[in-house]
């Protein structure tokens, strides 16, 4: 396991820092394998984070862009996350990358980087604490894939979504948690002593995920 927590003090450094180690990650896998791979999450965090990383001077043409989950929306539905990406991370420079939308069943190769949220109730990707599925997602012995993640009856997800497993998350090259308040980074620190295993972030970072932390008031 590679995991730590950066703090930074406020959004901009924040955004700046998680865009930075994305991108090195990015390049690194250009520079040995000629392309990359990048996976991120949907939401209102990482917005400020996708902006910034689409300024990054790295080699966008042979990078490919998907999502670590999504709705079963169509694609520019506000609550959609490729529209997200589309408008913030696709553009100017980054316009050039390519974009797979997410597909149900194997995921080969692994992401080469990926950027995740964190939710108050510790769920990352669309695995939720308590949702009946969330067991599969979170089985590390499970082939790397995609999954249909059922609309929830009294627990989340509100809507059917598919989402990548732990199994997928965990064989990226990089993680980047993008964190954001005070009762996340309490979460997160409960989560790293042990005291909450079963959280779905608690057990991306008990994995052997390639994991930091970022984190801003």
């Amino acid at each position: 396991m590679d995991s730590g927590l950066v703090i930074e003090a406020g959004e901009a450094a924040w955004a700046d820092r998680a865009s930075v180690l994305l991108a090195h990650a990015l390049q690194a896998a250009v520079e040995e394998g000629g392309q990359a791979l990048l996976a991120v999450a949907g939401g209102t965090t990482p917005a400020p984070i996708l902006r910034r990383l689409a300024r990054q001077p790295i080699p966008w043409r042979r990078i490919a862009v998907t999502l670590t989950d999504e709705r079963r929306v169509a694609a520019d539905a506000p609550e959609s996350n490729e529209r997200l990406v589309r408008e913030t991370l696709l553009a100017g420079p980054a316009a050039v990358a390519a974009f797979a939308p997410l597909r149900q069943g194997p995921v080969t190769p692994p992401p080469d980087a990926v950027l995740l949220g964190m939710g108050e109730d510790g769920h990352i990707a669309s695995i939720f604490p308590g949702d009946p599925q969330m067991g599969a997602l979170l089985d590390t012995r499970a082939q790397p894939a995609c999954l249909a993640v059922p609309k929830g009856h009294g627990v989340p997800p509100p809507q059917p979504r598919l989402s990548l497993n732990l199994a997928a998350l965990a064989g990226a090259g990089r993680i980047v948690l993008a964190i954001r308040g005070e009762a996340k980074r309490q979460l997160y620190a409960r989560a790293a002593a042990g005291g909450t295993p079963d959280l779905p972030v608690a057990r991306l970072m008990a994995s052997e995920a390639r994991l930091v932390t970022v984190w801003s008031e």
